[in-house]
């Protein structure tokens, strides 16, 4: 029998990865953790997670104004470098 464990827990799914730092910021992070009374890990992963979620966040902002741009009509950089093209080539 297996042990049970509780997938909702944080502790459910634990990854082990290197992360290669530069010196100045391992040594920020050591400093932050010290001042924070954190860990190390805690202060990268939440950083990490952030981080995703900031870029995800601005990911469906730029989705939505793409969709609201095709609604009213507006022109792709292609479709206005083709424009462009063409009425160089007209006046040409």
């Amino acid at each position: 029998m297996q042990p049970f464990i509780d997938r909702n827990s944080p502790l459910a799914y634990i990854l082990t990865m290197p992360v290669h730092l530069t010196a100045e910021l391992e040594q920020n992070l050591q400093h932050l953790a010290e001042a924070t009374h954190r860990s190390v890990d805690e202060l990268a992963r939440d950083a990490i997670q952030r981080y995703l979620d900031h870029i995800q966040a601005l990911s469906a902002e730029l989705d939505e104004a793409e969709a609201e741009a095709d609604r009213d009509g507006w022109l792709t950089t292609d479709e206005v470098m083709e424009r462009i093209s063409g009425n160089l080539r007209k006046t040409a």
